[in-house]
């Protein structure tokens, strides 16, 4: 399995620019590039979204079995259907077999996970606010062949 996460482009600590931002996207797409272009078989290409503090790297950690390999995990908020379809369009050149897992939780949920991060991982509040706003639920319209909906009711990290 292939894990990919822009933060983790990011350094530690975590330092959050729009010009490390966009080098860590950069990273990222190259990396799944890459990673397509060497494949020799069908890959399963996970798409894992959520607001941040949802719990997305803590359920990819404790549910690999999930993963059916070969397997390229896109971890990130992706609130937006229009950006979640540019990490689809990169890589469908390649033969790939496209699943959402949608980690849904409710805003106090997210919040409060997201402030028991470490420091430099803490997601300013009001982005967290401003991404479970604008949340737009995954569809099997942007071109997922499965999206799948994991509740994350109390909390889970």
């Amino acid at each position: 399995m292939i894990y990919v996460n822009p933060d983790n482009f990011l350094g530690s600590p975590r330092v959050f620019t729009d010009e490390r931002n966009r080098e860590a996207w950069r990273l990222c797409k190259e990396l799944v590039e890459r990673t397509l272009a060497e494949a020799r078989e069908l890959t399963n290409f996970y798409i894992v979204c959520g607001v941040q503090g949802s719990g997305k790297t803590w359920w990819v950690k404790n549910n690999l079995p999930y993963f059916v390999e070969p397997a390229i995990v896109f971890d990130a908020a992706l609130p937006l259907a229009e950006v979640r379809a540019r990490v689809v369009s990169h890589a469908r050149r390649y033969s790939c077999r496209f699943v959402s897992v949608w980690i849904s939780c409710e805003l106090d949920v997210a919040l409060a996970q997201n402030s028991a991060r470490p420091s430099d991982e803490i997601v300013p509040e009001e982005v967290v606010r401003l991404v479970f706003n604008e949340f737009e639920t995954p569809t099997l319209d942007e071109g997922f062949e499965e999206v799948l909906k994991v509740e994350n009711q109390t909390g889970f990290r």
